[in-house]
């Protein structure tokens, strides 16, 4: 039981009502050296699937504009995993993308993502319960798309969404 004034106070990141909150695409090349440890294990049913049984961290992305990022989640442990959706909690009929795999680092790359708000949560399967962590957003990398009789310099994934044919990442537009 606490005493008025002695309980822990929320800190950013802890839940989803008070998540960490990145702009994108002005935050870009965003980078954070967090952890979960003394977290909480507060979603444990999400669209990450068995990754979410640790204590986790939440990401408030706020995109003003339709942007093509690459999520790597650096742990201290393979059973880390991340996950984008546009609710939060997770739940699978909101899930963006995920990273589960027992692999370091955890990498969602080419996300297209529209306007609007996304949550990320970082979590690990649930032994061990908690980790420390690099996390980075960064822009996709962008090169020649053609589409019809134009040609764009804009990622692979925003390429694909337009119907055209992307020339490889550094591929120049000109001189045809």
């Amino acid at each position: 039981v606490c005493v008025p004034n002695s309980c822990p106070q929320p800190q950013p990141g802890d839940n989803c009502g008070v998540p960490i909150v990145v702009s994108l695409p002005a935050d870009l090349a965003y980078a954070d050296a967090n952890t979960t440890i003394g977290r909480g294990d507060n979603y444990e049913t999400t669209c990450m699937g068995s990754y979410d049984g640790g204590d986790d961290i939440i990401y408030e992305l706020n995109v003003t504009s339709t942007v093509c990022v690459d999520i790597v989640m650096d742990g201290d442990t393979i059973w880390g995993g991340i996950g984008v959706d546009a609710a939060c909690p997770l739940d699978a009929s909101n899930c963006v993308a995920t990273a589960t795999t027992s692999a370091d680092p955890d990498v969602i790359s080419g996300l297209l993502l529209t306007p609007g708000t996304y949550y990320l949560m970082a979590d690990t399967f649930p032994s061990p319960h908690d980790m420390t962590f690099d996390l980075t957003i960064t822009a996709c990398a962008t090169g020649a798309c053609c589409t019809g009789a134009t040609c764009q310099d804009i990622s692979q994934a925003e390429c694909d969404n337009l119907g055209g044919v992307y020339l490889g990442d550094g591929a120049p537009c000109t001189p045809d």
